[in-house]
């Protein structure tokens, strides 16, 4: 039956009209995004009411005293459906949640209130409730403060959420100045509080044993994470904006305590390795919101890499238009995967449009071409992963694949139904490898290893002084290796090389593939988007008649990372790696997850066909053309120092140096 005609059959299905903010039932308010106001439910360091929830309803306050005419919200106002919920109170124990109130609130209106600032490290002492302020409604609420609410435009508390003006940034010299752990690693000190419960241990554990996983008390723990209030999430974000701004825009400290140092650890890693010792999972309520934020800002942020640094000439990892952040953050919300079409319906067709505009970079087909198969449900012009790892396993495995498919004549099903030996047997092949440079990537060693070959199934050919593969080489062994009764599943061309940047004679290589009716597969993860240059366009001479091309978003096509792309030169190429499902990912459906190797995927393709339309052709020209010639003025000023102790190893062909430092004398450089 169409979803259409399925009639709504609970009060989950159908939001009561009478209250503006409006959450139905607990696992609608799990996805109930902003419509509804919640927060932490710890009242030690509870700075800002942002609103009331009953088992079934969330209602904004919009004032603590009246101030702007809008009276407090009595429980009797919510709902009169609350009185026929034969479940509303079912199994609840008054005395339990006060012991326990994270794990259990009592039906009826209850204050959620949002935990104070990870800049704040004090404690909000409980006050006397503010005329007019609503009661709590149990016990469990007993010695809370009373609800409030930030008035607009107010100034908000020094040191609480909505003060990011001056965030420390600095982190401790020590781990003996460090935030307590995350979760109790020890039992307290003689005479110390116990800061989770006033139970012993033992107490504790056999109450948590006594849970019973269906009651009530577990059903609504946490829900208050899964609905946001508006207040709530902007005061994160504006926290989390100066952070991010600090962290672009300051150096790390060094040992002692003072900035300057922008790649690498720079601390000893004992210490580090101290930060992260911790290997049980925290039960609910041990760990607040504000403490875990300040860990994290601590032990991770203060210490990162500061790889946008401008004095930052680390490997492949750069800054990143603006732009990218709210994207990542949209992304989370929506929380779309993009294995079907199901829970992608959009962005399905965004990634396939993402992926022919690359497509139509490589091979410059016609448009009849791209209108037949950009979207046809039985092609796919190329697939999405988490990088150039996988769009490489990718490619070899749909070369693999094609090269050992099917044979109805003589009942043979294809390697990928038969496996391996048999597929070399029914060929009469005595062994398959895949031929490239000895600069290979490693992850063609991955590849190899999961499709059956192993290490020696790579045939790694030398390059010359410019580190790129010697193509006479390469194409007299694949005439030994044909004759020895070996398979080639895949000749692979360089296009920037991880070391050097160097690119070989695609054009050449490909005529080689051709020749003997080999898979050519180009390795662009890096050197691609020279493609978008007309200055350095001709390097990529002939990558246009590879078989499958893989290139990497988060490299010079400048998008957060984990996004590679593996695109395929002819659409039906992809039918050689496609499987189905009888839940998912159907035969006749759209569904991507089709051809791809992961499964569940995030809809990282955004990132792309944001940077594909902000930046522009001319954009990303300019991008890889002026890092290119700033790769060149390196080399030869090196080349030019006074010293005469830097050695360039290569003339770059992309915007990767390779070069080292040799002293003019002593011992070093007899080394």
């Amino acid at each position: 039956m169409p979803d259409a005609d399925i009639a709504p059959t609970s009060p989950a299905a159908t939001p009561a009209a009478a209250t503006p903010a409006t959450v139905t039932s607990a696992a609608a308010a799990a996805t109930a995004g902003g419509a509804s106001y919640a927060g932490t439910s710890s009242s030690a360091n509870a700075d800002v009411l942002v609103g009331a929830v009953d088992d079934h309803h969330s209602t904004d306050f919009n004032g603590d005293d009246g101030d702007d005419g809008t009276a407090p919200v009595d429980a009797d106002d919510l709902d009169d459906e609350d009185d026929d919920d034969a479940d509303a109170d079912e199994g609840f124990d008054e005395s339990w949640a006060e012991e326990f109130p994270l794990y259990s609130r009592p039906s009826g209106p209850q204050t959620f209130l949002l935990t104070s600032s990870p800049l704040s490290r004090r404690r909000h002492r409980p006050s006397a409730a503010a005329p007019g302020a609503p009661a709590a409604s149990s016990a469990a609420n007993a010695g809370r403060p009373a609800p409030r609410k930030l008035p607009l435009g107010a100034s908000p508390r020094a040191g609480s959420m909505e003060d990011v003006s001056n965030p420390p940034i600095q982190a401790p010299a020590n781990l003996a100045n460090h935030p307590p752990p995350l979760t109790p690693s020890r039992a307290p000190e003689e005479g110390q509080a116990n800061p989770m419960t006033p139970r012993t241990q033992q107490q504790q554990q056999e109450k948590y044993e006594q849970l019973d996983a269906g009651s009530q008390r577990n059903r609504d723990s946490v829900l208050h994470y899964f609905v946001a209030t508006e207040d709530s999430e902007h005061d994160l974000d504006r926290y989390f904006s100066r952070l991010i701004q600090t962290f672009l825009d300051a150096p790390p400290p060094d040992d002692g305590g003072n900035g300057g140092i922008h790649a690498g650890a720079t601390e000893d890693p004992n210490i580090t390795r101290a930060r992260f010792g911790r290997t049980a999972v925290p039960r609910a309520g041990d760990v607040d919101l504000a403490d875990y934020l300040h860990a994290v800002k601590v032990n991770v942020i203060d210490r990162a890499t500061r790889v946008s640094s401008a004095r930052m000439i680390g490997h492949m990892t750069s800054a990143l238009p603006y732009f990218h952040r709210p994207l990542a953050r949209l992304l989370a919300a929506l929380n779309q995967n993009v294995v079907k079409l199901e829970t992608a319906a959009t962005l399905t067709y965004l990634e396939r449009e993402t992926v022919a505009m690359l497509h139509r970079e490589f091979f410059q087909l016609s448009d009849t071409f791209y209108d037949l198969h950009a979207h046809s449900f039985e092609h796919s012009l190329g697939v999405c992963a988490s990088g150039g790892t996988v769009a490489n396993i990718t490619a070899l495995w749909a070369a693999r694949n094609r090269a050992l498919r099917p044979d109805p004549a003589a009942g043979f099903r294809g390697v990928d139904r038969e496996g391996l030996p048999r597929a070399l047997a029914h060929y009469g092949y005595r062994d398959a490898v895949v031929v490239g440079s000895a600069m290979m990537h490693y992850s063609f060693k991955k590849a190899a290893d999961l499709l059956g070959l192993g290490d020696e199934g790579l045939v790694l050919v030398p390059t010359d002084d410019a580190f790129c593969v010697r193509v006479e080489d390469l194409a007299r062994r694949v005439e030994q290796l044909r004759a020895a009764k070996i398979l080639v599943i895949a000749i692979v061309g360089i296009a920037g090389t991880t070391e050097t940047g160097s690119i070989d004679n695609l054009a050449q290589l490909a005529a080689v593939a051709r020749h003997h009716g080999v898979h050519f597969h180009v390795d662009a993860a890096w050197g691609g988007p020279l493609i978008f240059s007309r200055e350095h366009r001709p390097k990529l001479d002939g990558i246009g008649l590879a078989d499958t091309i893989t290139v990497d978003g988060h490299k010079q096509l400048y998008t957060p990372m984990g996004l590679g792309v593996c695109l395929f030169r002819q659409p039906g190429l992809a039918a050689h790696i496609r499987k189905t499902a009888n839940y998912v990912i159907r035969r006749e459906s759209p569904d991507l997850g089709k051809f791809t190797l992961e499964g569940s995927r995030a809809a990282t393709a955004l990132h792309l066909h944001a940077s594909l339309h902000l930046l522009g052709r001319d954009g990303i020209e300019a991008l890889v053309t002026r890092s290119a010639t700033l790769a060149r003025q390196l080399a030869a000023r090196l080349q030019a120092h006074p010293s005469g102790a830097f050695q360039p190893l290569h003339k770059p062909m992309t915007n990767i140096l390779l070069y080292r430092y040799v002293p003019r004398a002593g011992a070093l450089r007899d080394k």
